[in-house]
């Protein structure tokens, strides 16, 4: 796992190295939901009033944190999937999309897949995809070559 994390951040340095600037959008939206969804559970256990009085605060607070928390499930599970980077397209590239990196890792495999970010976009491509073993990018020492 560790392998697998150190050539995902590789990779991801490599790409935006190469101009594309990273998208920031969906995580900054999981952080806000992520820090309201906490807040909500603060609020319901300090609430000043004593139960039974506060049921309603209760009830508010307990069903935004469970939706709040599927919600980033869902996110996680069915939209960001293997992905490890979104990207926007390159400076001065009008109307070409960004691209989106997945990675998967098999015992002694590597496999790095590139995407277009839009692929309803005029100028998509086909994915691109690589795979390696894992034992051509550590020397002897363990250490990335």
């Amino acid at each position: 796992v560790a392998a697998k994390r150190l050539l995902d951040d590789t990779a991801i340095q490599v790409v935006l190295g190469s101009g594309y600037p990273e998208e920031l959008a969906l995580s900054n939206v999981k952080i806000v939901l992520g820090f309201l969804t906490c807040l909500s559970a603060v609020v319901a256990h300090f609430f000043p009033k004593k139960h039974p009085l506060n049921w309603y605060v209760l009830l508010f607070c307990v069903s935004f944190y469970l939706v709040g928390s599927a919600v980033l499930q869902a996110v996680a599970s069915y939209w960001e999937q293997d992905f490890i980077l979104f990207t926007l397209p390159k400076q001065g590239t009008f109307g070409r999309p960004g691209i989106k990196l997945s990675s998967f890792r098999d015992l002694d495999k590597y496999k790095l897949t590139i995407h277009t970010a839009n692929p309803k976009s005029a100028f998509a491509q086909p994915d691109a995809a690589r795979e390696w073993s894992l034992a051509q990018f550590f020397d002897g020492e363990g250490k990335l070559a």
